[in-house]
């Protein structure tokens, strides 16, 4: 396997973990902003607590996503000649639903926390610049200045790009069968040597489970962090409301 085919591949990889959750991080900013009118105005009725709304909200979000990840998932799998398991096809799923959640889920919060769609947008944006510059695949771990490399440690991007590697390109190394890398850097190693040393990773072997679990704590601290948003909100909507009235 070349060298230039395996960097695609994991650049692709890295790309995966936020593509469909950044369509969707941007897209619903129109909406939320729509709805906060609608929300400040039921509020200060009553007719419902802050966390009924924002459930509502993060769950409206579950199938509509899931839906918008298939139509990414099933052709760029394949096209990228990712390995034929449907064991492993339903791992990148689950790891890329997870981090497409944690995006669109970040956008709800700052649509929350922020007045107006235009600093929400350009704050956005900043946020996932960094997260994907820090992410260990434009800048290499072990290149990144220690005064910036805390960025890599805080940024969710990589929780879910390592457990992608892990599950596509881990082997063990005595394994005769496992496919080899030639690199003028690294010379000729197993790709899971190659991926490691390109990563500057210490996850020795497959587990996926902690990466995993990772996404999901990630999720459900921003899920958490736009109800307490709500929350705060919830005093502001009231007066807003009575204004209006």
């Amino acid at each position: 396997m070349s060298v230039l085919l395996f960097q695609s591949k994991l650049a692709v990889l890295n790309l995966s973990c936020g593509f469909v959750g950044l369509i969707h991080c941007f897209a619903t900013l129109p909406v939320v902003f729509r709805l906060r009118e609608v929300f400040y105005r039921e509020r200060s009725s009553s007719m419902y607590a802050p966390f009924i709304y924002s459930t509502a909200l993060s769950v409206v979000e579950l199938p509509f996503l899931f839906v918008s990840l298939l139509f990414f998932a099933l052709p760029a799998y394949w096209l990228i000649e990712l390995e034929s398991s449907a064991t492993l096809f339903f791992r990148f799923l689950l790891v890329v639903y997870l981090s497409s959640l944690f995006f669109a889920y970040m956008g709800h919060a700052l649509a929350s926390l922020l007045p107006n769609i235009q600093l929400t947008s350009m704050v956005q944006g900043a946020i996932v610049a960094m997260f994907f510059l820090f992410s260990g695949v434009y800048i290499r771990r072990g290149n990144m200045p220690e005064g910036w490399a805390w960025l890599y440690y805080i940024d969710p991007v990589p929780k879910g790009f390592i457990a992608l590697c892990i599950e596509q390109f881990y082997c063990p190394v005595a394994d005769p069968t496992c496919p080899r890398v030639v690199s003028v850097r690294s010379g000729d190693t197993s790709k899971w040597q190659f991926v490691a040393e390109y990563l500057a990773s210490d996850v020795n072997g497959p587990e996926w489970e902690e990466k995993y679990i990772a996404w999901l704590a990630g999720s459900v601290a921003v899920r958490v962090e736009l109800y307490c948003d709500r929350m705060i909100g919830n005093e502001c909507g009231s007066v807003c409301g009575e204004q209006d009235v």
